[in-house]
């Protein structure tokens, strides 16, 4: 192999190990888990687009706003708040 293929290779292997070493904080694991239980009591059509590693996070509706209204007030029975 010439030595660009193995640098490469090597810049690959790098990557793939960084990305596998990085693991979610307690506060997205909590979002995620609050958000899991939420989605299932409430059975709305709701999908998790982004948690950052301090615990905020944006989703999405595909419901009515009486459905998203039951979803949020099940997130805030557990602690979260939302903008009104």
């Amino acid at each position: 192999m010439s030595y660009s293929r193995l640098s490469g290779l090597f810049l690959i292997l790098l990557v793939l190990a960084a990305c596998a070493a990085m693991k979610n904080t307690p506060a997205q694991e909590r979002v995620e888990s609050d958000f899991a239980a939420c989605k299932s009591e409430t059975r709305d059509d709701v999908t998790l687009e982004r948690v950052t590693p301090e615990g905020s996070f944006s989703y999405r509706l595909a419901t009515n706003q009486i459905e998203a209204r039951r979803f949020q007030a099940c997130m805030e029975s557990r602690g979260y708040r939302f903008a009104k």
